[in-house]
């Protein structure tokens, strides 16, 4: 069923009455001039001249003339032109001083009586507001006749040939959705902080042993992020770690504050947000005095990789050391491994902008 759109609000233009320019012919004896049927921005102008010239209406006789836009699912009716015999106009005329008559949904663009013949022309001129369904209607002229019975009746549709003039085609609107933006590559610089931790203390002192270089190990990797104005740390990670010797509680506790106190230092030098720095700790670091034992050729070296590897992860250890070759072994792991394994080791995450 076709949907049909009422004018609420309409800008008309003066009426005038001019003799009709050059004429196209539509069935009937009523001749229609199209003189503007364009959209412009927002509004849509339409012009046309009725010549009626070649009518005759009686005096108990009204011919209605009504533009309609139209499509094949949508219409819309515009004001209509009304002819009136000289009875019927005062039937009219009445009907609106007593008020009898209920306001039409559509006011008449004009209402005009004819006394027999009249070889006037009336211009029809009109703007109402543009939608995007008018961009394919076409505009036909209905004719409505009313005899002296007072039935209505349909007489004519008169198709204008001239399609609606579009100031700019008309696009449908396209929601054009944006490429997924990929997922951001997140980047890692990372090394060991060998800071010298006095036995039992985790505060640290730049000037102890060799702290000064191994600081400025970490200073050089964070100065070059930060002097790249392409690239974002995201986060800064800090792994604690203690040499065995000592009670296992104690160097558990004794990583975690060495990690602490590395974060402090760093947030003493930089201006970065303190949530981008993630602690944790590894305790006594039996894999790094491992690794350290397996590449020398330190005395009894078999015998302390297999105390490492067959003994579980307590004081035993360390007793066992003690009591091996006298105590030779354990003097120099403490000597020259032991201070290695005091340290932090850091990450730091970082993206750049392609």
């Amino acid at each position: 069923m076709k949907k049909t759109a009422l004018i609420s609000t309409l800008f008309l233009t003066v009426i005038s009455v001019a003799p009709a320019f050059s004429q196209r012919s539509y069935q009937g004896e009523i001749r229609i001039v199209q003189n503007r049927f364009e959209q412009k921005g927002d509004t849509l102008f339409l012009q046309m001249d009725i010549d009626h010239s070649g009518i005759a209406v009686k005096p108990r006789q009204t011919i209605e003339l009504t533009p309609v836009l139209e499509t094949d699912s949508m219409d819309l009716v515009l004001p209509s032109v009304v002819l009136n015999g000289t009875n019927r106009d005062k039937v009219y005329q009445r009907s609106l001083k007593l008020d009898k008559q209920k306001s039409p949904a559509i006011a008449p663009y004009l209402v005009k009586r004819i006394d027999g013949r009249s070889n006037e022309t009336i211009s029809y001129d009109l703007t109402v507001p543009f939608e995007e369904w008018m961009a394919g209607a076409t505009l036909n002229l209905y004719e409505d006749f009313c005899g002296c019975a007072g039935k209505r009746q349909l007489i004519a549709i008169n198709m204008f040939p001239t399609a609606l003039k579009l100031e700019k085609p008309i696009v449908p609107d396209t929601i054009i959705q944006p490429a997924p933006m990929p997922a951001p590559v997140i980047y890692t610089k990372e090394g060991s902080a060998f800071v010298n931790f006095p036995v039992s203390q985790s505060r640290i002192l730049p000037g102890f042993r060799d702290n000064r270089s191994e600081l400025a190990k970490i200073h050089a990797t964070l100065d070059e992020l930060l002097d790249n104005q392409q690239a974002r740390i995201t986060a800064v990670e800090l792994t604690g770690y203690a040499s065995p010797e000592g009670p296992h509680a104690f160097n558990e506790k004794l990583s975690q504050r060495r990690a602490e106190a590395l974060a402090t230092y760093l947030k003493e030098q930089y201006q970065l947000p303190y949530s981008i720095y993630h602690i944790s700790w590894g305790g006594e670091d039996w894999t790094g005095l491992y690794e350290l034992v397996t590449a020398t050729d330190m005395p009894e070296k078999q015998r302390i990789i297999d105390i490492i590897e067959q003994t579980g992860v307590n004081d035993t250890r360390i007793r066992q050391f003690r009591e091996l070759d006298q105590g030779k072994s354990y003097r120099y792991m403490n000597e020259y491994y032991f201070p290695k394994l005091r340290r932090v080791d850091y990450k730091i995450y970082y993206q750049t902008e392609e």
